[in-house]
């Protein structure tokens, strides 16, 4: 369930935060590497202090021991390590943490004692790798502090990570980014929660991995998939300012995730389903597949992928369960003014193997997309479609000619009858002068176009003689009209 744990995981975070140096009463060993390169951990002359091996022992590796900074340590370990905290405190080159001979695994072990947090703490932009195995032993709090945005601390568990025990991950600070490339096991009812900016990568999962892991994502952090590949998880759940990047590969969730907040961007395909109750989805070109049921509710928003530079169609969401709409649609834009011919369209979303529509989108935002061309859109219960249409092509039928003077007086003096019989908004197809309302200032535009002005690169057509009559009958409609003013 989601949510699950959570209050546990900010105990886990302050009890981290809090550390303290000493363990069941005993002196911890906290001791600095200081060795300018490559060398193995158990020497005692590579350290300031007793070698760092036990449980709530903190190994730091401080910037005054760098040299290179394109150069790369490689700390070889010749038998299993155990720690409470791992300190990248600055260090100007990056470590690689392996074991001393190829084929015979080492394990990394964190452990606090006492029910304290274990930590790993980056202070650096560099990538640190643990080639090693990592076995989580006591909550494990990940923490940095990398400066701006354009700088980002990493580091890489490469080897099996190993939280079988199901304790707390947290993960939080300032641009610090935690990759999983190797194997994971998570024990049932293991929570991961990213928070502040940090940014948590997850890949290398078996195909027949069990969705164990809870993740949380809160604050201005970010969640992301691999490329490729499965991710199974038990929950996921966005909220605050948080984002979500899935692309290409499949992940697998045990329940719908939720996007309470925050801005989910994907391609390849979600199984479980998803829940938009106040964040933006966002496909990607090449599309997102949801096995599950798509529901968008009044805080949703579905942000529509704009065209390629090659005017590649924006991807379009395939649901195999059921969509229920509401919320709001940001329509796709065009490429630096450029978008296909009238008539051109494309499903922006579709339900398949009989999975049903519902429900439209109560606000559509960005559906002009220039003076002369705008979003149409079409629901039925298999799929909602938009169409590129001309502005004042007010039935539909691809051009601005004599059979619009009707609607377009119609949607004058009775926009909700406009609206339920041809199926578009009129302060958008009728609004031809771009004021963002059809009213009576729109009929001097209308009449431009009826009398042969080009719109979307083809002339109306309308011959000279029935320009009179045409104009009659719009000025007979506006005698019924007031004029509509915007609301404040």
């Amino acid at each position: 369930m989601i949510g699950r744990g959570w209050h546990g995981l900010a105990a886990a975070a302050a009890v981290a935060v809090g550390l303290a140096c000493q363990v069941a009463g005993a002196e911890v060993v906290d001791s600095t590497w200081t060795v300018p390169g490559s060398g193995d951990w158990y020497a005692l002359d590579n350290w300031t202090g007793p070698v760092p091996d036990g449980a709530g022992h903190i190994a730091r590796f401080g910037s005054y021991i760098g040299m290179s900074p394109w150069d790369r340590y490689d700390v070889r370990l010749d038998r299993d390590l155990t720690l409470g905290q791992l300190r990248y405190d600055g260090t100007d080159r990056p470590i690689r943490l392996e074991s001393d001979d190829p084929d015979v695994p080492r394990t990394l072990t964190f452990q606090a004692g006492d029910d304290a947090a274990a930590m790993l703490s980056v202070e650096s932009n560099d990538q640190h790798d643990i080639t090693v195995d990592v076995e989580l032993a006591s909550p494990l709090h990940v923490s940095g502090d990398n400066g701006s945005a354009g700088y980002s601390g990493h580091v890489d568990f490469a080897g099996h990570f190993d939280n079988s025990q199901a304790h707390p991950l947290v993960v939080g600070g300032e641009h610090i980014t935690l990759r999983f490339t190797g194997g994971q096991t998570w024990g049932a009812s293991s929570t991961l929660l990213a928070t502040d900016s940090a940014r948590v990568v997850m890949g290398g999962m078996a195909d027949d991995a069990p969705g164990h892991l809870g993740v949380e994502v809160t604050g201005q952090a970010q969640f992301k998939t691999s490329f490729a590949g499965r991710t199974a998880l038990e929950s996921l759940h966005l909220a605050s300012d948080s984002a979500f990047h899935e692309t290409g590969g499949t992940l697998v969730l045990n329940s719908p995730l939720r996007l309470k907040k925050g801005a989910l961007g994907a391609s390849g395909q979600i199984v479980g389903g998803i829940e938009n109750g106040g964040g933006s989805l966002r496909t990607r070109l090449s599309g997102l597949h949801v096995d599950g049921d798509y529901v968008q509710h009044a805080g949703g928003l579905l942000n529509g992928t704009s065209f390629g530079p090659n005017l590649e169609p924006p991807g379009t969401l395939t649901v195999t369960g059921d969509v229920a709409l509401d919320g709001t649609l940001l329509a796709p834009a065009s490429f630096r003014g450029m978008y296909p011919a009238v008539g051109w369209s494309f499903p922006l979303l579709e339900a398949l193997d009989g999975g049903l529509i519902s429900g439209t989108f109560a606000n559509i935002e960005r559906q002009r997309l220039d003076d002369d061309a705008y979003w149409r859109i079409d629901y039925s219960d298999a799929a909602v479609r938009l169409t590129v249409s001309v502005v004042g092509d007010m039935n539909h039928d691809g051009n601005v000619d004599a059979a619009d003077v009707s609607p377009f007086v119609l949607a004058l003096t009775d926009p909700g009858g406009y609206e339920a019989i041809h199926g578009a908004d009129p302060a958008v197809v009728g609004d031809v002068n771009g004021d963002g309302l059809h009213d009576a200032v729109d009929v001097s535009a209308f009449v431009a176009l009826l009398v042969g002005s080009d719109v979307g690169g083809e002339p109306a057509g309308v011959p000279e003689p029935g320009v009179g009559a045409l104009v009659t009958v719009l000025l007979l409609g506006l005698s019924r009209v007031r004029r509509r003013t915007p609301a404040c």
